[in-house]
C-alpha cells in the first residue's frame, strides 16, 4: 500500500498553502522573539564598544556564560514545556496542558527569584572565574553582571511565556512583549553609558529596565479572558510532568550547557594564546554568531511546534514540505552571511569600534575563518531541533554534545598548540563538519534498528500497512460535492466495501459544509453557538483552504482535517437546526469524533470503523 499523492495539476491536490500560511504566521514573530534573546547582547556590545572601549567589548563575552544560563533555563522550561502542551493538545489531554504551563511557570520564577537573590550574594566570585583573576576585567564584569542577576525573573518570566502564547496561534502578541523591551533597552543603553556615565554597568540596567517594560504585557496577557491555556491548581503528578518537561526541553537546551562549558574553556585558550587582542576578536566572533543564531534559532522555534503537531499525526508530506523550507532559508541566509565577513571583515571591525592595529589584525582574521562554519551550524541546529519535536531524544542530545563539546575541545587544543590562534578558529568548522557525518551515520542506524518502521534523513514513521489520500480544498461548498464523488471512486480503488465508501463519502460532506457554512456566517455567536444570516456561497477570507487527510486501515478509516477559520468544534451540541441534523447524520456514520484547537487551527478527526459484510 501507499500514498496517494499527486504533485502535478490536480483541483484536489494538497498544496500546502495552509502549512505555509502558518508557517509565515510565526516566522516573523519567532524571528523577533528569539532576536531578543540574542539582539540585547549584541547592541549592548557595539554601543559598549564605541563608548566605552575594546576592554570592555571584551567583557561583554566573559558574560556570555552567564546569559548561556538563562537561555538554557528558558529553553528547558519554556521551550519544553510549550512543545510538550501542544503534544497535549494534539492527543486532547486538555487538564495535562494546563498543568504543564502551570508548572513550567512556577519552576521559572523559583529559579529566577534564586539566580537574582544569590548572583549578587557571589558576584565578585563568580566575576573572578569568568576572568581568570584579571582584576580589570573582573571588574567590568561584575558591573555588567549586577543589574543582569537581578532581572533574571523577569527575563525568564518574558521568554517562558512567550513560547505558549506562540504555541495558542498569537505570536504577534508575543512579539509585542520583546519590540517594546528592545526598544526601551536600546534608547537606555545610550541614556545610562552616555548622559549618566554609568560605563558597562548601563548596559545591563538597560536590560533591566526594558524587561520591566515587557513584562506590564505579560501581566495583561495572564489576567486576560481570551488566552486558551490557563493556570490550574491541579497539579497531580508535578513531579512527573516537570521530569517530562526537563527530558523534553533538555535536548536542545543542551547544547546551551555545553556552549557555557565551550565559552569557558575557549575564552582560557584565547588568553592564553593570543592575550586581551585574542578576547577582543572572541568577543566580536561570537557576537556576530550571535546575530547569526536569531534567524537559525528563529526557523527552529518557527518549525518546532508545528512539525510536533504534524509527525504526531504522521502527515509526512507536511513535515518534509516544513523541514525544506526550513533549510533553505537557513542555508541560503547564511551562505550569503559567510561572503559577506570574508569579503568585508572591516565593516564588522567598524561596527564594534575596535581600535589598535593588533586589534584589527586579529579579528579580522578571526572573523574570516570562523565565519565558514555559520552553514554547519545551521544545519546541526536545525537537525538538534527537529529531532527534538519528533521525541528523538538521545540524537538529539548526541547532536548538542559532538557539535558543542566533544570535538571542538580537543580539537582547538591541540591545533593552538601547533598553529597558534588560526588553529582555534578552525576548530569551530571542524566540529560541525563532524557533527553533521555523526547525524547521518545516526539516521542510518536508527533507520537499521527501527526495521524499517523509520526511513530516511527526517526519520519519517512509515504508513505501508495505510492506504493515503492527501488534498486541499477551497473553502467552497459547491467543492465538497466533487470531492466526496472523488473519495468514494477512490475508496473504491483501494479495495473498501461500497458502503464503506459511501459512509466515508458521506461523513466528509457532512463535516466540510458544516465547517464552511459556519465560516461564512458573518454575525456568528460564538457564545452560544447560534448562527444568523447564514450565507451558504460566500468565501470566506479566513477559510481559504481545508487540508485533509485520509488514511485507509484494514480494520478503520481516519479523516483528519486542518482550518485556520473560526474556531469551531463540531462535537459541541449546537442550536442551529441545519447544522443539528448534519452533525447527528455524522456521528451515527462515525465511531468516534475529536476536535482540537492546536496553533491556530481546527483540528477534527473522525474514526469510521470498516464494515464487514460477510
Amino acid at each position: 500500500m501507499g500514498i496517494f499523492y499527486n504533485k502535478g495539476k490536480n483541483m484536489f491536490e494538497r498544496n500546502f498553502k495552509l502549512t505555509y500560511a502558518k508557517y509565515k504566521e510565526f516566522f516573523l514573530p519567532t524571528l523577533l522573539i528569539t532576536a531578543s534573546i540574542n539582539v540585547t547582547s549584541v547592541i549592548d556590545s557595539i554601543i559598549i564598544g564605541n563608548l566605552i572601549g575594546s576592554n570592555a567589548l571584551a567583557a561583554t563575552v566573559l558574560c556570555i556564560p552567564i546569559m548561556t544560563i538563562i537561555t538554557c533555563l528558558e529553553m528547558i522550561l519554556g521551550f519544553g514545556g510549550s512543545t510538550l502542551a501542544v503534544i497535549s493538545k494534539a492527543e486532547h489531554k486538555f487538564l495535562r496542558s494546563k498543568q504543564i504551563f502551570t508548572i513550567s511557570i512556577l519552576s521559572l520564577l523559583i529559579i529566577g527569584l534564586f539566580m537574582a537573590i544569590f548572583g549578587n550574594i557571589f558576584l565578585i566570585d563568580i566575576s573572578n572565574v569568568l576572568t581568570q583573576g584579571n582584576q580589570s576585567l573582573s571588574y567590568l564584569v561584575s558591573d555588567y553582571l549586577g543589574f543582569i542577576f537581578l532581572g533574571t525573573p523577569l527575563m525568564l518570566i518574558s521568554l517562558g511565556i512567550s513560547y505558549f502564547i506562540r504555541a495558542e496561534g498569537k505570536p504577534k502578541t508575543a512579539t509585542m512583549v520583546f519590540i517594546i523591551a528592545n526598544i526601551v533597552n536600546v534608547i537606555m543603553d545610550i541614556v545610562f553609558i552616555e548622559y549618566f556615565n554609568m560605563g558597562i554597568a548601563g548596559g545591563s540596567l538597560a536590560t533591566f529596565v526594558g524587561y520591566c517594560f515587557g513584562m506590564i504585557l505579560v501581566i495583561r496577557y495572564l489576567i486576560s479572558k481570551d488566552r486558551i491555556t490557563k493556570f490550574t491548581t491541579n497539579l497531580q503528578n508535578k513531579f512527573n510532568i516537570l521530569k517530562s518537561i526537563i527530558i523534553l526541553g533538555l535536548s536542545p537546551a543542551s547544547g546551551q550547557i555545553f556552549m557555557f562549558l565551550k565559552i569557558l574553556i575557549i575564552n582560557s585558550l584565547v588568553l592564553i594564546t593570543l592575550g586581551s587582542s585574542g578576547a577582543v576578536a572572541m568577543a566580536t566572533c561570537f557576537d556576530v554568531l550571535l546575530l547569526i543564531s536569531i534567524l537559525i534559532a528563529g526557523i527552529c522555534e518557527t518549525f518546532s511546534p508545528i512539525v510536533a503537531v504534524l509527525y504526531t499525526e504522521k502527515d509526512n508530506n507536511a513535515v518534509k514540505f516544513v523541514m525544506k523550507h526550513s533549510f533553505k532559508i537557513a542555508i541560503a541566509f547564511t551562505t550569503i552571511f559567510t561572503l559577506i565577513i570574508i569579503l568585508v571583515p572591516n565593516l564588522i571591525v567598524q561596527i564594534y569600534g575596535i581600535t589598535g592595529s593588533e586589534n584589527i589584525d586579529i579579528t579580522i582574521n578571526a572573523l574570516r575563518i570562523f565565519s565558514i562554519s555559520f552553514i554547519g551550524t545551521a544545519i546541526t541546529f536545525i537537525m538538534l531541533f527537529y529531532t527534538q519535536a519528533i521525541e528523538q531524544n538521545k540524537l538529539s542530545f548526541l547532536i548538542s554534545i559532538f557539535e558543542g563539546l566533544l570535538i571542538l575541545i580537543p580539537v582547538a587544543y591541540i591545533l593552538s598548540n601547533f598553529i597558534g590562534g588560526n588553529g582555534i578558529w578552525i576548530s569551530f568548522t571542524i566540529a560541525e563538519i563532524v557533527t553533521i557525518f555523526v547525524i547521518l551515520i545516526s539516521v542510518k542506524i536508527i533507520s537499521l534498528k527501527s526495521k524499517g518502521r523509520f526511513k530516511g534523513f527526517l526519520l519519517l514513521e512509515q504508513n505501508n500497512d495505510l492506504e493515503i489520500l492527501d488534498i486541499t480544498i477551497k473553502g467552497h461548498v459547491d467543492e465538497v460535492i466533487n470531492l466526496s464523488k472523488k473519495i468514494i471512486d477512490f475508496s473504491n480503488k483501494k479495495g473498501l466495501n461500497e458502503k464503506t465508501a459511501m459512509y466515508l463519502g458521506l461523513a466528509i460532506e457532512e463535516i466540510l459544509v458544516n465547517i464552511i457554512n459556519y465560516n461564512n456566517n458573518q454575525y456568528n455567536l460564538i457564545n452560544n453557538n447560534t448562527m444568523i444570516n447564514n450565507k451558504l456561497n460566500n468565501k470566506n477570507e479566513n477559510l481559504d483552504f481545508i487540508d485533509i487527510l485520509i488514511k485507509i486501515g484494514k480494520k478503520e478509516v481516519i479523516l483528519s482535517f486542518k482550518d485556520s477559520g473560526i474556531e469551531y468544534d463540531p462535537t459541541i451540541q449546537s442550536d442551529n437546526i441545519q447544522e443539528f441534523d448534519n452533525i447527528t447524520v455524522l456521528k451515527k456514520i462515525s465511531d468516534k469524533i475529536s476536535y482540537s484547537r492546536v496553533l491556530g487551527l481546527n483540528n477534527t478527526i473522525i474514526n469510521i470503523k470498516i464494515l464487514d459484510l460477510n
